[in-house]
């Protein structure tokens, strides 16, 4: 009797131990990571509107939401944001996805961490009252000048206000240089320029933005971008140039774009060129990216260039045989990257990672404590 005790807890602890090695095995190979980048059923809140709980669900995942400030209904003049937990439903998962995938409409910012489905909304100031008006803060968008095409004169109607634009120079399409767009705002009821910080308030791909908040008006500098697509035949059409009257191409790209450009760069004759990247993507810049086995192995086209934020690694001889560089330029709020006088150091200057090949006068070499190859 006892040996038969025995024997069934030894059954019954090795039938528990599967069942929890079952429970905690890796996903199954055949898990599709989530792809529906768009949460739906979630909008921006609205004056007197109840706040949802839920997320309509999708093929993919179920969600629910949690509001701050918690109030219900919504009330005038507050900006509330959301968290959204979403839960995958058999057969997919959220190992794979990537930071900042989610999308939510309506919100000014969305935000959530790889692998997670963990999401924050923030959304615009709800509506104010008569006498006490909510301050715009929805960022202007969707009005940057593009080489090759026409001026847009309106700018996205939002629920806080509408808008005209005028442009100087009144080039009709854009070309490759500087625009200065003044734009006339007519606040939506509940709303106002006034109060805006000039800080925080975006006019998205503009260089520089200035805001008259007593004639409704902002003003913004925009340097016209081009199409990766439209690159090679724009520059094919231009006139040769100097150096000195190099053509400032401004592009947002990609990763997967990169190689595209470095081939234009590299095999456009006679064409000098500063490169504005800093409105792109890109994570790296490969070794040797250009180079060329053209013009005695030497790149002329090249003559400055930025490096945006988003780059974490550039490859050794990026710029090797760029005797026309005479600028490398990373984005302030690049997290890996600084430049002094034109010259490329790691962030905290102690790595000497590139010095423009076509830079001229003396160069005293700061204390550093190493250089990087093919500098």
């Amino acid at each position: 009797m006892r040996k038969t005790v025995k024997c069934l807890g030894i059954v019954v602890f090795a039938t528990m131990l599967i069942f929890a090695l079952i429970s905690c095995k890796e996903p199954d190979s055949s898990d599709r990571v989530i792809n529906i980048a768009a949460i739906p059923g979630v909008t921006a809140p609205a004056v007197g509107g109840t706040p949802v709980i839920e997320i309509t669900p999708t093929a993919q995942y179920t969600g629910t939401v949690v509001w701050s400030p918690s109030d219900n209904p919504f009330k005038n003049s507050t900006a509330y944001f959301a968290t959204i937990t979403l839960t995958p439903k058999k057969g997919y998962i959220l190992e794979g996805v990537a930071a900042n995938f989610f999308t939510v409409v309506g919100a000014n910012k969305v935000s959530n961490d790889e692998n997670s489905g963990v999401i924050t909304a923030v959304f615009p100031r709800t509506a104010g009252t008569v006498d006490n008006p909510a301050t715009i803060d929805i960022p202007i968008e969707g009005i940057t000048p593009i080489i090759g095409q026409v001026p847009k004169t309106t700018i996205n109607p939002t629920p806080q206000y509408t808008g005209n634009v005028t442009w100087s120079p009144d080039d009709n399409p854009f070309m490759a240089k500087q625009y200065t767009a003044t734009i006339r705002l007519t606040p939506r009821a509940g709303f106002t320029l006034n109060g805006v910080d000039i800080n925080s308030f975006k006019v998205i791909g503009a260089n520089t933005v200035s805001i008259d908040a007593n004639s409704n008006t902002i003003t913004a500098v925009y340097t016209a971008i081009i199409s990766i697509d439209d690159l090679e035949s724009y520059l094919s059409a231009q006139p040769n140039n100097t150096a000195t009257t190099a053509y400032y191409i401004r592009l947002n790209i990609g990763t997967s774009d990169f190689m595209k450009l470095s081939t234009i760069i590299k095999n456009i004759p006679n064409k000098y060129i500063y490169l504005d990247l800093s409105g792109s993507t890109i994570t790296s810049i490969p070794e040797r990216a250009f180079y060329t086995a053209g013009y005695d192995n030497n790149n002329i086209n090249l003559i400055g260039i930025i490096i945006p934020d988003s780059v974490t690694s550039i490859g050794d001889g990026a710029f090797a045989g760029c005797i026309s560089l005479t600028a490398i330029n990373a984005a302030p709020g690049n997290a890996n990257y600084s430049s002094d006088q034109g010259v490329l150091y790691n962030k905290n200057k102690t790595t000497l990672v590139s010095y423009p090949g076509g830079k001229k006068g003396s160069f005293i070499i700061p204390d550093i404590k190493d250089i990087a190859d093919f500098t």
